[in-house]
């Protein structure tokens, strides 16, 4: 049986254990496989980066400690997205982007802050755990707290 280039097709001559003609089919091939997994973590990480963008144009630029939903909304602000949550009393976490991070103060207020550390680990108001969380909505985010409340 004749062995062929995975991606054209052409007759394989060589190593037995070869799998391309040459290094642009090589290319190309693993370019295709791996375009679809790589679009969609490009995807979340230019959200991430917005979002941190965001916070860090107005907890820095701006000096603001507080903000409304609807401002960071208004900005491009995307609230499915954080790379970690963190317990800041009872029933409140705080959601952070990196070493910026925000809480809800009440429905339409939030309470923006900094890491003044290790953003992954920060201690800010108490706070004393942290679930890393890629892509979480704020639904998940409530029900990972009710869960955390009944356990």
């Amino acid at each position: 049986m004749e062995r062929r280039c995975l991606e054209c097709g052409e007759a394989l001559k060589g190593r037995s254990d070869k799998k391309f003609c040459d290094d642009q089919c090589r290319s190309s091939h693993n370019n295709r496989v791996n375009g679809e997994v790589t679009a969609a973590v490009r995807l979340i990480n230019n959200a991430l980066r917005r979002n941190r963008r965001i916070l860090h144009h107005l907890y820095r630029e701006r000096g603001l400690k507080a903000a409304s939903r609807l401002l960071l909304l208004e900005m491009g602000f995307n609230f499915s997205f954080c790379t970690h949550l963190q317990r800041s009393g009872h029933e409140t976490f705080c959601r952070w982007c990196y070493e910026y991070g925000y809480r809800e103060r009440d429905e339409d207020w939030l309470e923006l802050v900094e890491s003044a550390s290790d953003p992954q680990f920060c201690m800010v108001a108490g706070m004393t755990h942290s679930w890393p969380v890629a892509g979480s909505t704020a639904s998940q985010s409530r029900a990972m707290s009710a869960r955390r409340r009944s356990a």
